[in-house]
């Protein structure tokens, strides 16, 4: 008889509700993680321990799901298989951005862990997941905002952070080519601007972009030396005063809207070459800012 994870998931305990979720989430968790998972294995247990993570959200946070599963996969030797989608928040598989080879997988037993936000956290400690026996982990972060500070004590550092980030995923060549080139174009050491604009102004109200010209030409002024590298989701038109002020000692490249395949891949090429600054200026609040700070060792500041 065919494996069946509707069949499987029958079985399974029901997902823990955690701090926010009502019990009428649980029910459209348990359809998220069929759908995501149908389609995605062989049938069949094939005796290896597997674990896995299902995020629905923008590159940022499936980035940081990532880099979380890969702690606790490392932790329970256990491979990590990621399980990514496309949706209106990031139109991208993980193929898209990464070249990691993805093993044929296969499993007959699976567990879905709850995870805290707040704490960052999985609903069981890692001591109790070493015994489990089940060949599926699936730890669930659909819906969950990770809190990059909280995550990076959990997981052991800052240095832990890059450790993972560059030993579980590998960007593909054709966007490092990309950046590459980008860089080696810079004449001078370049302070990154990140102005977020996109699906965050939906929950936020949109910093001025006079507020980003102020601190980009007080940082110039510690660092005359410096040009600036702008990267942004905003259209060119919103963007305008700002490269008007700095005229060529600002660099920018126009990207594709983020809910599109290219404009995923332009926002890796922005996270990776803000990495590549020597000082960042980040929206306040966001994610992806923070992040290319972590991957850079980069200081940074905010502005909101």
């Amino acid at each position: 008889m065919a494996f069946s994870v509707r069949e499987a998931l029958k079985s399974v305990a029901p997902v823990p509700v955690l701090d926010f979720y009502n019990l009428g989430r649980t029910t459209l968790r348990r359809r998220k993680i069929i759908q995501a998972l149908e389609g995605q294995f062989k049938n069949g247990a094939d005796g290896k321990k597997y674990l896995t993570y299902l995020v629905m959200q923008g590159m940022t946070n499936r980035i940081k799901a990532h880099i979380v599963a890969a702690h606790y996969a490392k932790c329970l030797g256990r491979t990590l298989v990621p399980v990514w989608q496309k949706t209106p928040e990031c139109a991208a598989e993980f193929s898209d951005l990464f070249s990691n080879i993805q093993p044929e997988w296969s499993f007959e037993t699976l567990k879905v862990l709850g995870y805290k936000a707040k704490t960052d956290k999985a609903s069981e400690d890692l001591d109790t997941l070493k015994h489990e026996q089940c060949d599926l982990l699936v730890l669930d972060l659909d819906w969950q905002y990770i809190y990059m500070r909280n995550m990076i004590d959990r997981i052991g550092g800052e240095g832990a952070f890059v450790e993972l980030f560059e030993t579980s995923l590998t960007v593909r060549s054709d966007i490092l080519t990309r950046v590459g080139h980008a860089v080696s174009s810079w004449a001078r050491p370049m302070i990154g601007v990140q102005v977020r604009r996109g699906d965050f102004v939906k929950f936020r109200m949109a910093v001025p972009i006079e507020r980003y010209i102020e601190a980009a030409e007080l940082a110039l002024q510690r660092r005359s030396d410096a040009g600036i590298y702008l990267a942004s989701d905003a259209s060119r038109m919103e963007l305008e005063p700002f490269l008007e002020y700095f005229g060529d000692r600002c660099v920018f490249s126009e990207s594709t809207r983020r809910d599109k395949g290219d404009g995923v891949r332009d926002a890796m090429y922005d996270l990776l070459l803000l990495s590549r600054c020597c000082h960042l200026i980040l929206t306040k609040n966001s994610g992806f800012g923070h992040m290319a700070a972590q991957i850079g060792s980069i200081t940074y500041e905010w502005v909101g």
